[in-house]
């Protein structure tokens, strides 16, 4: 809607004191109050006085009617003058009004201190005084954002109060900067006031231009995407500021990353817990003292130096004693340190008996070099070893309890009907490891079904892993391509070349064509002719291996490799096993603050703060979110253990490094940092200091008019 308060060519900052000029009748009502009522009485000795008085009181009454007109407006001026009136030239180009789009930066960097106040306050303290000083008429749109931007007002308003409230109800996040989310936002923003009349945008930015997540516009930037030519955009579309609220670059240290190693811990076996320190800034050394907290009780405590720019790792040996949920927490205690929130960080880990492995084959010979792998003692049963492993008949699988496994193997499977796809698809889906072994046996186009989803008319099933899979093997004489160690299950065999890997010979595969919707996909070991040899990807929260060429010895017709008898073969499976199983439930109760939870359709979790709450549900605050009914129980005969998940901050947002505003596409971009932005002139004239002058200007002349009146009646 459009602003009550324009009047004409003229608006009113604060048209709440227009209620003033009603004061300017108070002498009018007076003189009329004070008018003396009396009853004529004829008498004859005065007839002759007053027709020589009639003519010299209208001469009186013509000076006191001027008297009370200069003391009215006087009093009209200044009523006028308060409610602060502005003067726009409509008729002139660029004097229309403003529509001022202001976006605070609330993500994790913003809580550091400067001074008494953090950075996030600096911001909606200098947002709040641009609301406060523009002029009556112009249009706000405030934008919180961090990982996201969220309009806390739905649309421009004319309301300055509310603008302010909205500014002063910015709470901080967790959460680190994603540029992007910001420039849509302030684009519908400025698309949103297309449809006033006369109305101008202004984007204002208020933020620490914290490198990690300005640096989307860097021209030297090879991860750039969109933020460019968003920010394009919106430079066309509208006047840009970005207000950098604190040019400084404080020192500082955080706790940058917390892992096991294992990943899953067996019970009543060492276990060792890792912690990656950082130092940021210009100072050379920090000293601080590192904590190890263990389901609420204190470890250990280590004191530690941190110097700037180096990257320390403190370990500590845990040995877990009871299978099931675990959480570790550590602290860091620095002194003077502006930013603390950067100096907690929180592991949830699952400790287990053994790892449970079930492998599904037509015959087990297909299976058996696999098995042992995982465990050289494997016999007829699981044995006692870290990996428990089982054999079961391929007929088997539509009747097995999945879930009770960490992992299943399908060796060289031939028939996988709708019901065993529709098992390994929510098998997987709720954080379940797959591994399939191709072979001649395999009926790729019942594969193809699982993998890729087509599972015929009516089927909207999604895709396991987005592959389709070859109608016959090839065959030839190739090797493994490790693709340069890049990736976590061939990382460790970067710089053996006595570990075997590349010495193994693959005489016949099937070939993977990998799809156009394999964003997530990853090929962790290739032949040399190219093709895949090893894909992985997740699927819900699971994750699924690929293996294209059969590793048994034992099989139909000649093996199709000699991995099997290669020294690499017991490390890379056993790699394989820990990045599908171990490293994808690492990720799974172990999150970035800001990216959704598991189970979180229906669930109701219990946030870091003590709040109950039913998904989906904001992350953006680091902690501990237990799930609700979560209770510790044990784990194994099918039993899940209880879902707790840590939300840690990005590491990235650490480094308290701003980027320069000049190497901004466009320059500075007019900001000042420390300053505020100003609401900007588009040819508004404020009216109030001549009104003011006006009325002190007739103040003497009204005293003048009354003392040389009051003398002529002398």
């Amino acid at each position: 809607m459009q602003p009550s308060s324009v009047i004409a060519a003229v608006e009113f900052a604060s048209p709440a004191m227009l209620g003033w000029t009603a004061a300017a009748a108070l002498p009018w009502l007076i003189n009329l109050w004070s008018r003396r009522r009396h009853v004529e009485t004829p008498w004859a000795a005065v007839d002759l006085l007053m027709a020589a008085v009639r003519q010299r009181s209208r001469r009186l009454k013509l000076r006191q009617l001027l008297l009370l007109a200069l003391r009215t407006t006087v009093l009209l001026l200044a009523a006028l003058a308060a409610s602060r009136p502005v003067w726009r030239d409509a008729a002139s180009p660029g004097t229309g009004r403003t529509h001022h789009v202001l976006i605070v930066d609330r993500s994790l960097s913003m809580q550091c201190r400067v001074g008494d106040a953090s950075r996030l306050e600096l911001a909606k303290r200098q947002a709040a005084d641009l609301i406060a000083a523009a002029p009556s008429g112009d249009a706000f749109t405030v934008i919180a954002w961090a990982d996201d931007a969220d309009d806390l007002l739905s649309g421009p308003t004319f309301d300055a109060t509310a603008a302010g409230s909205a500014v002063a109800s910015i709470q901080p996040l967790d959460a680190a900067t994603d540029l992007r989310p910001a420039l849509r936002a302030a684009g519908a923003a400025v698309q949103a006031s297309r449809g006033y009349r006369d109305l101008a945008s202004r984007v204002v930015f208020y933020s620490d231009l914290a490198a990690s997540g300005w640096s989307e516009l860097h021209p030297h930037d090879s991860n750039q995407g969109d933020a460019p030519r968003q920010w394009a955009q919106l430079r066309d579309q509208a006047e840009l500021v970005v207000v950098n609220v604190d040019g400084a670059q404080p020192a500082n240290v955080a706790i940058t990353a917390i892992r096991a190693e294992p990943a899953t811990p067996l019970i009543d076996q060492a276990a060792t817990i890792a912690v990656e320190l950082a130092a940021f800034g210009n100072a050379d050394s920090h000293d601080a003292a590192l904590e190890l907290v263990v389901e609420g009780t204190r470890q250990h405590v280590r004191p530690t130096v941190l110097r700037s720019g180096e990257n320390t790792v403190e370990t500590f040996d845990l040995r877990f004693t009871r299978p099931g949920s675990h959480i570790v927490e550590v602290r860091l205690q620095a002194r003077a340190d502006p930013l603390e929130a950067d100096n907690r960080r929180w592991l949830s880990l699952v400790a287990l008996p053994a790892t449970k492995v079930i492998c599904f084959a037509d015959e087990r010979s297909e299976a058996v070099d696999v098995a042992r792998a995982f465990d050289p003692r494997f016999a007829d049963a699981a044995g006692a070893g870290p990996i428990a492993v089982e054999i079961a008949a391929a007929a088997r699988l539509a009747s097995t309890n999945l879930q009770q496994y960490n992992a299943v193997v399908l060796c060289n499977v031939a028939e996988l009907p709708p019901r065993p796809q529709r098992l390994l698809q929510g098998y997987v889906a709720a954080g379940g490891a797959l591994i399939i072994i191709l072979g001649d046996r395999v009926r790729t186009e019942q594969y193809n079904e699982l993998l890729s989803g087509a599972g015929g008319p009516g089927d909207a099933s999604p895709a396991v892993l987005p592959v389709v899979l070859g109608a016959a093997p090839v065959a030839g004489d190739w090797r493994l391509d490790p693709r340069g160690y890049r990736h976590p299950v061939v990382a460790k065999f970067a710089g053996r070349a006595s570990a075997g890997l590349l010495g193994v010979r693959v005489s016949r595969y099937l070939p993977i064509k990998v799809t156009s919707g394999a964003a997530t996909l990853e090929t962790p070991l290739a032949f040399t002719s190219g093709e895949p040899a090893l894909v992985t990807g997740n699927y819900g929260e699971g994750r699924i291996a690929l293996l294209a060429a059969n590793v048994a010895l034992e099989t139909r017709g000649q093996p199709w490799s000699s991995l099997a008898v290669s020294p690499a073969f017991v490390p890379l499976m056993r790699e394989l096993l820990a990045y599908v199983a171990d490293a994808r439930r690492q990720e799974r109760l172990n999150r970035v603050a800001g990216q959704s939870l598991p189970e979180d359709a229906d669930a109701a979790w219990r946030t870091p703060y003590g709040v109950w709450a039913r998904g989906p549900i904001d992350t953006r605050h680091a902690g501990m979110y237990v799930k609700l009914n979560s209770r510790p129980q044990p784990v194994g005969e099918g039993n899940p253990p209880p879902l707790r998940v840590a939300v840690n901050i990005d590491p990235r947002e650490s480094d308290l490094t701003p980027l320069d505003r000049r190497e901004l596409p466009g320059g500075d971009l007019n900001g000042v940092a420390g300053e505020t932005a100003q609401p900007g002139s588009y040819g508004g004239r404020p009216l109030d200091g001549y009104l003011l002058a006006g009325a002190l200007a007739l103040l003497p002349l009204e005293l003048f008019v009354a003392w040389t009146f009051g003398r002529g009646n002398a």
